[in-house]
């Protein structure tokens, strides 16, 4: 339906509701005829399958009603929910006309309630006579009056009258079809009219996960406290296992008390005691119980020996279970699986530190730290990932056969990847059997409930055979293995388990031990045990392999290494620099992974290469990574494996669009197969404009064309690809690069003949390491790099001046030739001066780099540069290109020139 025919349609809606409007607003109307009178043809109108006419399966269904929700053990409904597959992408809240919406706080926080558990960013409320939109981002607060996070408020009347309640011309309905038509809402709408007008509430934007964040962090800090005080002979090491163990636990009960899987209110007991230690008591009998009734790992007490032996006081378990009930915001049943994840991946960058005085800090865990936080991958982007490799598998296979693929992910976090890919199972399995099975009945062998849903048997069975994961961080395989049986348990009710543990005689949940495993996925354990053990004492290496945590792949998932490896490798790699963690990178480089090593390289090429290996053939791999990989110079073997190993199926690249809200870092999506191909064309797309955002970021993931976004059909052949970049350009562009390179003269070997600069880091004294010298020294002081005038200050004797260096920035060096005369010198001291023992022939420098110890972050510190580089390359005649710039600038130089990383220095091997 067109616009215009749609607003005549809307006209005769409003025509027909204000000819009665004193009937409908009497309180005899009800909320069930205020739907089917107008809401639902409003909503149709909008483009809505509100009666699912295209007769699609519950799970692609765009518009349920009545969703079944539960808030502090009442049952209450949100009227509709508006999805995209399984996607809820608002919800409607329905009332009869007579309802004052303008003022009635219940209905608005309601409403409220519902989209801010489920992490929705725009919800209405209506009864046709009155429309309320609100800012669902924003906490609710049952204190709330009902103005609270309202973006804006209209009548009937307002659409088809221009009345400029929106602070222009717009009259409701052109609002109402801008933001809530079906096209409009799936791409993006609710975003942009957020940005556009509605972002006033921008300060009190706290949304689920960061809220349930903040409170997950002061129960941590809190509880570990607590453990430290009264229990004096805990270690840091069980504080860390017993904290995070515990939080689960406790989670994992109140969110089968909300799913009516457990009594509600069964665990408040547990704080209605006096006693000073008694609560803990009670609560570890709740975990006893669960331990015979759940057969999950979280409960495993047996495998767990600091659970019971510790002492806990009752005040901070009232104040951590008394939070989960009254007035408590979150609603455990509503609250999505997917979103805690978001949570617990954050959760999951920090560490419990015990200081000397046996007190407990909170910090930041030191490879995360060094890796510049947690990047929690949003879910549109798991979703593209697990539709474009795990789909494939599905096409044309039985139970049966889909019973044998096995799904990896090496580096699964709190589990979000894994989340997907077992979502999309169970949705396929419900799908099959609803289309090729009898009607159940109640018996064991059956696949689906009489209602239609998967038996916890199937989904116990599903989850054992497809879903496998690993991660090097125990807590992060616990928090896996909790969100995963968290999904499991979803749909069951008291009644359901009551069958499955009295006539079936099962456990209700699965033990995923032997999936979800703590490990390094890069470090097998067979190599690296046979080459450290010729170079490590035996002593020491005991405690180094705890560290490390080596993998025995063909122990540790024998079904999968026997069938010829998985079938399907996904994730978010990490993200790791070698010089921020040199460490990873050297444990790395004694295990066969070795032959992938190379310089200026990234951990997570270390885990491309990893998946294709692991992977069967004709398997497939979907990672999100930085998108520099088809060009870094450190790329080179990843880009060799790719193109000999596999075939490309498709590339989305984000171009300057920042998928991670906290990271600057620009990403693609690749999606591979293990196929060997010649040569082969695939599907290339790439956001090319110079301030992308969500809505262009979620329309590059579909074959729409749209501004903004190049969308290419390459075609690779192995052997032009191998040992070059991969460049994807516009066939004219791409010819024209394809003639120049036929066309060159000669090449340089990056090896070689190719140099970047001098890697100080601290050339000169920067705003931070001013604050940190506490000001004593000013900012823009030479530190490696000195003037003229700071070198003569120094009264360097006659061995120091010959290690002070003619020094080039910009400002000296020009587009073709540079400026022989420069104000700046280098102090060049290679690694071999990382020692206080070098510097005793150079006591002026070392007198003047002593000053700025408290910020030399050098890996030679405090006298050596981090990266001197081969003096030859800074000597005689040579090129020198700026590495970023807005056009291609090389300089001519036939004198001595040092120069920093901002800069590749060119220079053959006979010069």
């Amino acid at each position: 339906m067109d616009r215009e025919v749609a607003q005549q349609k809307v006209q005769e809606l409003v025509a027909k509701y204000a000819s009665q409007a004193d009937v409908h607003e009497q309180a005899d109307y009800n909320e069930a005829r205020t739907r089917l009178d107008f809401i639902n043809p409003l909503f149709k109108i909008l483009g809505w399958d509100i009666d699912n006419e295209k007769g699609l399966t519950q799970y692609l269904r765009e518009v349920i009603l009545e969703d079944r929700v539960s808030i502090d053990g009442r049952v209450k409904h949100p009227d509709y929910s508006f999805r995209l597959g399984n996607t809820i992408l608002f919800y409607v809240e329905a009332k009869k006309p007579s309802v004052n919406i303008k003022d009635d706080k219940e209905s608005a926080l309601q409403l409220r309630h519902y989209a801010w558990n489920t992490g929705l960013t725009m919800s209405l409320l209506t009864n046709f006579r009155e429309f309320a939109v609100y800012d669902c981002r924003v906490k609710p607060n049952h204190k709330d009056k009902a103005h609270v996070a309202r973006l804006t408020y209209f009548t009937y009347r307002d659409l088809t009258e221009k009345q400029g309640v929106f602070g222009d011309l717009r009259d409701g309905f052109d609002f109402l079809w801008d933001t809530f038509t079906q096209e409009n809402v799936s791409r993006g709408s609710f975003e942009k009219f957020i940005k556009d007008d509605g972002d006033r509430f921008k300060r009190g934007v706290l949304t689920v996960d960061q809220d349930f964040l903040r409170t997950l962090e002061g129960w941590r800090t809190d509880l570990a406290q607590a453990l430290c005080r009264e229990n004096k002979e805990i270690t840091e090491q069980e504080l860390n296992f017993i904290v995070p163990i515990i939080l689960n636990r406790i989670i994992f009960l109140r969110m089968a008390e909300a799913r009516e899987i457990e009594p509600y209110s069964e665990m408040r007991k547990t704080i209605q005691t006096e006693g000073i230690h008694e609560c803990y008591h009670k609560l570890f009998t709740l975990f006893q119980r669960a331990d015979e009734k759940y057969n999950a790992g979280l409960f495993q007490l047996d495998k767990d020996p600091v659970s019971e032996k510790i002492v806990v006081p009752n005040r901070i378990l009232k104040a951590i279970i008394g939070g989960l009930y009254e007035n408590s915001p979150y609603a455990f049943d509503l609250i999505p699986v997917e979103i805690l994840g978001s949570t617990y991946e954050r959760f999951l960058g920090s560490v419990i530190r015990l200081t000397a005085v046996h007190r407990t800090k909170v910090e930041p865990k030191m490879e995360i730290r060094k890796a510049g936080g947690v990047y929690y991958t949003p879910q549109y982007i798991v979703n593209h990932i697990v539709n474009n490799t795990i789909d494939p598998l599905l096409q044309d296979k039985t139970p049966q056969e889909v019973a044998k693929i096995k799904i990896l992910d090496p580096a699964c976090g709190s589990g979000s990847f894994l989340l997907g890919a077992y979502q999309r199972l169970l949705d396929w399995h419900t799908e099959y059997y609803k289309a090729n099975c009898p009607p159940s009945k109640g018996r064991k062998t059956d696949p689906l409930t009489p209602d239609g849903r998967l038996t916890a048997t199937e989904k116990k069975k599903i989850l054992r055979n497809n879903i496998f994961g690993v991660d090097i961080d125990s807590v992060a395989v616990e928090i896996t293995k909790l969100s995963l049986l968290i999904k499991c348990m979803e749909g069951e009710t008291t009644g359901s388990i009551e069958v499955t543990l009295r006539l079936f005689r099962e456990k209700i949940l699965p033990n995923i031990d032997s999936n979800i495993c703590c490990g390094n996925s890069l470090v097998d354990l067979t190599v690296y045990n046979r080459m450290w053990k010729e170079e490590i004492p035996h002593q020491k290496f005991a405690s180094l392999l705890e560290s490390v945590k080596p993998l025995v792949w063909e122990q540790t998932f024998p079904a999968a290494v026997k069938q010829g490896g998985f079938d399907a490798i996904i994730g978010n790699p990490p993200y790791v620099k070698e010089y921020t963690n040199r460490e990873a990178f050297e444990h790395v480089k004694w295990t066969s992974l070795c032959l992938y090593y190379q310089g200026k390289m990234d951990l997570c090429y270390f885990f491309i290469c990893r998946g294709i290996d692991l992977l069967k053939e004709n398997g497939l791999l979907g990672f999100i990574i930085p998108n520099n990989w088809t060009t870094n110079t450190g790329a080179s073997l990843l880009r060799n494996k790719v193109v000999t190993d596999s075939t490309i199926r498709c590339l989305y690249d984000f171009g300057k669009y920042n998928v991670f809200d906290s990271s600057s870092i620009q990403t693609m999506i690749l999606i591979l197969e293990k196929i060997k191909q010649e040569r082969y064309t695939f599907g290339y797309r790439r956001i090319a404009c110079a301030a992308p955002n969500i809505t262009m970021a979620q329309t590059l993931l579909t074959d729409e064309d749209t501004e903004g976004v190049v969308s290419l059909q390459p075609t690779l052949i192995v052997k032009e690809r191998k040992d070059s970049l991969l460049v994807f350009e516009e066939s004219e562009v791409e010819k024209i690069l394809k003639k120049i390179q036929e066309k060159r003269n000669f090449t340089l070997d990056p090896r070689t003949e190719v140099a970047q600069g001098i890697v100080a880091p601290q050339d000169f004294l920067d705003k931070k390491g001013e604050k940190k010298l506490r000001y004593s020294i000013p900012k823009g002081s030479g530190v490696f790099c000195v003037t003229e005038e700071e070198r003569r200050t120094m009264r360097p004797n006659k061995t120091e001046k010959q290690l002070f260096k003619p020094f080039y920035t910009t400002e000296q060096l020009g587009r073709f030739y540079g400026n022989k005369e420069t104000p700046y010198w280098m102090i060049y001291t290679t690694s071999v001066f990382k020692q206080r023992d070098s510097m005793n022939n150079y006591p002026h420098i070392k007198e003047h780099l002593d000053k700025f110890k408290k910020v030399i972050t050098s890996h030679n510190k405090p006298y050596g540069l981090h990266r001197a580089r081969d003096e030859r390359f800074f000597q005689g005649e040579k090129i020198i290109s700026l590495r970023k710039c807005a056009s291609p600038t090389f300089t001519y130089i036939d004198f001595d020139c040092y120069v920093t990383q901002t800069f590749f220095c060119h220079k053959d091997r006979t010069s």
